[in-house]
C-alpha cells in the first residue's frame, strides 16, 4: 500500500533528516513511527503526501510513484491528522468536515450523508447536536475527533496522524486511543501514526517503526520490540518497566501458533482417517476459511463409522477472538483443555492456536529476558 525505496532526505542547511529508510507497510495496517525528536519520523510520514520531496530514493502509494502524482491532487486522496488539529474556527463543524469533499466537488447530498455517518461513527450524536456548532463551542477532545472525522470524509485509504493526540489531556488522549482503535477495527484503512510516546505505539500499533538519527534501528510488533530490542538504544528507549510489562492482559495473539492440521469442513471423515494419521487434533474451515470447530480423534472415528463429514462432526465449544482474549483468558480455557485452543477473529477466520506449549515457552522467554534485564550493567557503570 506504501513502499518506501532507499529513501534520503538532506535539508539545505546540510541536515540530514532520513537516510536510507526503506519500508513496505501493508493494506490494511496500522504502523507507527516511533522515536526521540529529530529522529526524522515526520519528516518521513510529510514524504508520503509530499509535504516534503525525498532528496534520493522513492515513495510509492497505491502502486503509483508519488512524484508523478499532481501534489494537490495526491494530499486530496490522503487524509491528514495533525497536532494542532487545523479546524476553520469560522466554519461549522459540518463545513470543517466536508471542506475536502467540497473541492472534490461532490454533490451537496452525498456529502451532508457522509457527515451525518461520520458523526455517527465516532459517537457525536444526535449529528443536529454537533454539526452545525462551531469549534469553540466544542472540547479539546471533541475537536481533535472533528481533525480524525476531516481524514476520514472522502473515505481514503491511506490516513496520515502527525502526533495527533500529544496535545490532549491524559483522560482524553487515552479515549481517543481507543477510539481509533475500534474504528480501524471497523474500517481497516492503511493507518501511518507518528508519536514519540512508546506506550501509545504499544497500544496502538500492529508494526512499530522504531527510528533514531533518521535511521530504522528496528521494525516489529509491540510484543516483539518488547520482548526482543535490537540494541541497547531501543532498550534505553523503550524502558525497563516497558520490556517487562508482560502479564495476565496482553494479548494472545502472543502465544499465536500454526494448527497442527487444518481441512475443510466438506471433507468426508473416513476419508481423512485413510490419508492422515494419528491427529491429536483437527481445526475445521469453512470454504471462505471461516472456522467450524475443531475434530478429536474419537469424533473422526464416530463420523467415519456414521458416513459423517469433518463439518457435521466438528465441535464448537472451544474458542478465543484474538480482539478481545488476553494471556488470562487463554489459560483459563486452556486448563479446563487437554488440546490446543483455536484463535478466530470477529470474521471468524482462523487465525491459529493456543496451547498449554505455548504459554510455557513464553513465560520462560520472560523469565529469562526479565532476568538478563536485571543482570545487565547500566552503561558507565
Amino acid at each position: 500500500m506504501v513502499i518506501f525505496e532507499n529513501v534520503y532526505k538532506e535539508f539545505a542547511d546540510g541536515t540530514v533528516a532520513v537516510k536510507d529508510f526503506s519500508l513496505k507497510i501493508k493494506k490494511g495496517e496500522l504502523i507507527v513511527f516511533v522515536g526521540p525528536s529529530g529522529c526524522g519520523k515526520t519528516t518521513s510520514l510529510r514524504m508520503i503526501n509530499r509535504l516534503i520531496e525525498p532528496t534520493s530514493g522513492k515513495v510509492f502509494v497505491e502502486g503509483k510513484d508519488v512524484s508523478s502524482v499532481n501534489p494537490v491532487t495526491l494530499r486530496r486522496s490522503i487524509g491528514y491528522v495533525i497536532q494542532d488539529i487545523g479546524l476553520f474556527p469560522h466554519m461549522t463543524i459540518e463545513e470543517n468536515i466536508a471542506i475536502v469533499a467540497k473541492m472534490l466537488k461532490w454533490p451537496k447530498e452525498k456529502t451532508a450523508a457522509r457527515v451525518e455517518d461520520l458523526l455517527i461513527l465516532a459517537g457525536l450524536t444526535p449529528p443536529a447536536k454537533y454539526k452545525n456548532r462551531l469549534p469553540e463551542q466544542l472540547s479539546g477532545g471533541q475537536q481533535q475527533r472533528i481533525g480524525v472525522l476531516r481524514a476520514l470524509s472522502v473515505e481514503p485509504n491511506v490516513i496520515l496522524m502527525d502526533e495527533p493526540f500529544s496535545s490532549l489531556d491524559p483522560i482524553s488522549r487515552e479515549n481517543l486511543q481507543s477510539e481509533l482503535k475500534d474504528l480501524q477495527k471497523k474500517l481497516k484503512k492503511t493507518v501511518v501514526f507518528v508519536t514519540h510516546d512508546m506506550d501509545e505505539a504499544f497500544k496502538l500499533a500492529d508494526r512499530i517503526v522504531l527510528m533514531n538519527k533518521g535511521e530504522i534501528v528496528q521494525i516489529g510488533t509491540p510484543n516483539d520490540i518488547r520482548l526482543n530490542p535490537a540494541q541497547e538504544f531501543v532498550k534505553t528507549f523503550i524502558g525497563l518497566d516497558r520490556i517487562m510489562a508482560f502479564n495476565a492482559s496482553t494479548f494472545v495473539d502472543l502465544i499465536l501458533e500454526k494448527p497442527e492440521l487444518v481441512l475443510k469442513s466438506g471433507e468426508e471423515a473416513s476419508q481423512v482417517i485413510k490419508r492422515v494419521s494419528n491427529p491429536k487434533i483437527i481445526q475445521v474451515v469453512d470454504e471462505l476459511g471461516c472456522w467450524v470447530g475443531c475434530v478429536l480423534p474419537k469424533d473422526l472415528e464416530q463420523g467415519a463409522q456414521l458416513g459423517l463429514t469433518l463439518g457435521q462432526v466438528a465441535s464448537a465449544e472451544r474458542r478465543l477472538l484474538i480482539e478481545s482474549s488476553t494471556l488470562a483468558d487463554a489459560a483459563i480455557a486452556l486448563r479446563e483443555s487437554d488440546v490446543p485452543i483455536a484463535i478466530i477473529n470477529q470474521e471468524r477466520k482462523l487465525l491459529g492456536v493456543a496451547s498449554d506449549e505455548g504459554m510455557a515457552r513464553i513465560t520462560i522467554d520472560w523469565l529469562i529476558n526479565a532476568k538478563n534485564q536485571l543482570l545487565e550493567p547500566t552503561p558507565n557503570a
